[in-house]
């Protein structure tokens, strides 16, 4: 049996939202979808990479489907850079904002046994910038030169949608601490396996770990 978001959290996740600064479809997200929460999908609305993978149209057309099938999906805002350094050099700092509905949605999913999904690596870093060594979500803007690595680990998040990335790039670094090593190489040789395209508007991955 699911279990559900308590009335309280409801009732504060409505109020943060109509405060935080989204567009009007996050918003009917956070007006509707916590009651029939199944797993949480973190995402800027605008990131270029992220929805390159698609096309607009097709990356509109997956939000629909995802709420429809009970998926939250939660807004952040990003002002992505050069993220991911091709000759192994740590990401740049990047720029972010969690609003205060996201954290909330955040926690309730972690809370309720429940996935959060990041789409982007810059979605992880800056999750995992606002969380604190419980792995509580927070609210919170600012700059981020976070390097998620496998001996840091993870906190706030649980899988993540995104490229393929070279053998050179920083970020695989942090897929393996989402992931852990040997589902992350099985992917990897099925992914050359069956000549999938690489970042950066390439075939996408899904890691559920």
């Amino acid at each position: 049996m699911r279990r559900r978001i308590g009335a309280a959290t409801i009732a504060k996740l409505r109020r943060l939202a109509t405060a935080a600064a989204a567009d009007p479809l996050a918003e009917r997200y956070h007006r509707t979808a916590p009651q029939r929460l199944t797993q949480l999908v973190v995402c800027d609305l605008s990131t270029p990479t992220g929805k390159g993978h698609h096309g607009w149209n097709a990356y509109v057309a997956l939000r629909e489907l995802l709420v429809a099938r009970g998926v939250v999906l939660a807004p952040i805002t990003l002002h992505t850079g050069v993220s991911s350094q091709a000759a192994g050099e740590p990401p740049y700092a990047e720029r972010f904002v969690v609003p205060p509905a996201t954290a909330v949605l955040v926690d309730a999913a972690r809370r309720d046994g429940r996935r959060v999904v990041a789409v982007g690596t810059t979605v992880v870093r800056a999750l995992e910038s606002t969380a604190d060594e419980r792995g509580r979500s927070h609210p919170g803007h600012g700059w981020t030169d976070l390097v998620v690595t496998p001996e840091r680990g993870v906190r706030g998040v649980d899988g993540l949608l995104t490229g393929w990335h070279e053998p050179e790039s920083s970020h695989l670094a942090m897929l393996e601490a989402i992931a852990g090593r040997p589902l992350l190489d099985a992917s990897y040789e099925q992914a050359v396996a069956e000549r999938y395209r690489w970042h950066e508007f390439g075939d996408s991955h899904l890691i559920l770990p």
